[in-house]
């Protein structure tokens, strides 16, 4: 089963982990909690993570957008969520770390 990394601890991070299966991981700058990732040692250590899913489950557009453009300078492809509980059109193009949330109708 695939591992999933997500950067943020918030309401918005774990409305996407409750859209995934299998087992999850909030990357955030200081851990205070099971299940929290350090920051500055997932960075350190990306290649360890490359076949993760990653995600960036940060609600403020600005800090999401920051984090989503470093992860990609790193080289590394930001996973789409699409919970179950959404509909997405077969005409409809989802870009790249995009969260298409419970009730979502895309």
């Amino acid at each position: 089963m695939t591992a999933h990394y997500i950067f943020g601890a918030g309401g918005h991070a774990h409305v996407i982990a409750s859209a995934l299966e299998g087992p999850v991981s909030f990357v955030v700058p200081h851990p205070t909690a099971e299940g929290e990732v350090a920051e500055a040692a997932f960075l350190a250590n990306i290649e360890t993570y490359r076949a993760a899913r990653i995600y960036v489950g940060i609600g403020d557009n600005r800090v999401r957008r920051r984090i989503f453009e470093m992860l990609a300078g790193l080289g590394v492809s930001v996973a789409n969520c699409v919970s179950a509980h959404a509909f997405v059109a077969g005409s409809a193009a989802l870009g790249r770390g995009v969260a298409v949330l419970h009730g979502a109708v895309v």
